[in-house]
């Protein structure tokens, strides 16, 4: 017989079962965990994504758009997901954090010191950093 309590599911020996835990993932040979995202999350993830890159494509279409803007508006996008998603309890990847967090801190500064040390390059690196290393670690 199983019982349902929460989230999690216990078996007539009372351990719990893999149906569901609080990750909601399953594990997948030699230890290691992939997690299983709701519909929800994937769509805040991708509407977040779709947001920096439209700030992206602006810099691109007006050139009045310095690579200062672009960094500041891409980490409070970033950072403005990764709040938003954390307060839903959902999994928010350390990658996310610290991009967006690098892109903010490089925004402010060149907005003061009034330069771009690889210009409209800067913010599509650190961007693509994210990206990337997001894809390697399996969180995207």
């Amino acid at each position: 017989m199983t019982r349902r309590y929460g989230r999690r599911y216990e078996n007539r020996s009372g351990y719990a079962s893999g149906n569901g835990g609080y990750g909601g993932g399953r594990s997948y040979g030699a230890g290691r965990y992939r997690r299983d995202r709701r519909g929800e999350e994937r769509q805040v993830e991708f509407v977040t994504l779709g947001l920096v890159l439209l700030v992206f494509a602006a810099q691109f279409l007006f050139n009045s758009i310095t690579p200062q803007i672009v960094l500041l508006l891409g980490g409070i996008i970033i950072l403005g997901g990764a709040f938003y998603q954390v307060q839903r309890r959902w999994r928010v990847n350390p990658i996310t954090w610290i991009g967006g967090a690098a892109m903010l801190v490089f925004g402010v500064i060149e907005l003061q010191t009034n330069q771009a040390p690889l210009g409209s390059l800067l913010p599509l690196l650190l961007f693509g950093g994210v990206i990337i290393a997001s894809f390697v670690t399996g969180e995207f």
